[in-house]
């Protein structure tokens, strides 16, 4: 982590957060509240892909910004540790990473995240309304 990489070994922070994000919203972004009356179910799916496509690459830079380049230093700290005992220090120094970085549902700091996760869900959104897809020449 603290060579900006998304993993070392099993520990694979930047992925697990992306999965735990998405699977939380998977449901709440495959069914919208309402469709317009013209909108068949491929034009539905389509854009529900879209959505879900935009999402996912916000969200993976937002967890590379959150997790690798916001704690950069304290990634660099944990992995310089070293002689007796230092494997317990690094694991806790991470552990410490890890909450700060999934801060409790009760702080002021997981409202923030929350809330910027809903701002790349609706930034994703207008990204894919924004989205035209190609049409076909008009032949006669």
């Amino acid at each position: 982590m603290c060579w900006l990489e998304d993993e070392f070994n099993d520990m694979k922070p930047v992925i697990d957060f992306h999965s735990e994000v998405t699977k939380e919203l998977e449901y709440f972004i495959t069914h919208p509240s309402s469709w317009g009356d013209a909108t068949t179910p491929s034009m539905q799916k389509k854009s529900i892909d879209r959505v879900k496509q935009e999402f996912s690459k916000q969200l993976l830079a937002f967890a590379r910004l959150v997790i690798l380049t916001n704690y950069h230093d304290d990634w660099n700290k944990a992995i310089e540790l070293s002689g007796y005992g230092s494997t317990v220090f690094r694991k806790n120094k991470i552990h410490n990473i890890v909450k700060e970085i999934l801060p409790d549902h009760k702080k002021h700091e997981a409202v923030t995240m929350k809330d910027s996760i809903k701002n790349l869900l609706i930034g994703s959104v207008e990204v894919s309304k924004a989205y035209k897809s190609p049409r076909k020449a008009h032949i006669k």
